[in-house]
């Protein structure tokens, strides 16, 4: 293999390591938890997200709630763990609503982000 093809290489791995890196690091979260201890209650907090990351969400991280309950307008199954939903939204606050529904008992822990990519 001649030194020129060598070189070739080298540069190729080389840009694509940056090219890797670059990606990795673009990538910034900002992440909070709530916690809604009684389950049977009404439950209202802001959530204060990073206005220059383009998208937020929320993810259950804990869900012993023994029947349906509300965030906002979207409904919350017992037992449901994992990603609600994310968007794309720029802003600072977004309130977070909790209601019962149909819920009498149990804990919701839920993780809400920010992001950019």
């Amino acid at each position: 293999m001649s030194l020129k093809n060598q070189v070739r290489i080298l540069v190729t791995v080389f840009v694509l390591l940056l090219l890797e890196n670059g990606c990795k690091q673009r990538i910034v979260a900002h992440n909070k938890l709530i916690n809604v201890y009684n389950g049977s209650q009404p439950y209202n907090a802001m959530m204060y997200l990073n206005r220059d990351h383009g998208s937020w969400g929320m993810i259950v991280r804990e869900n012993t709630l023994n029947d349906t309950a509300l965030i906002g307008i979207m409904k919350v199954p017992p037992g449901r763990l994992g990603k609600l939903f994310q968007v794309e939204c720029f802003s600072d606050s977004i309130p977070f609503n909790y209601r019962p529904y149909k819920a009498t008992k149990g804990k919701l822990v839920i993780e809400y982000f920010s992001s950019v990519y």
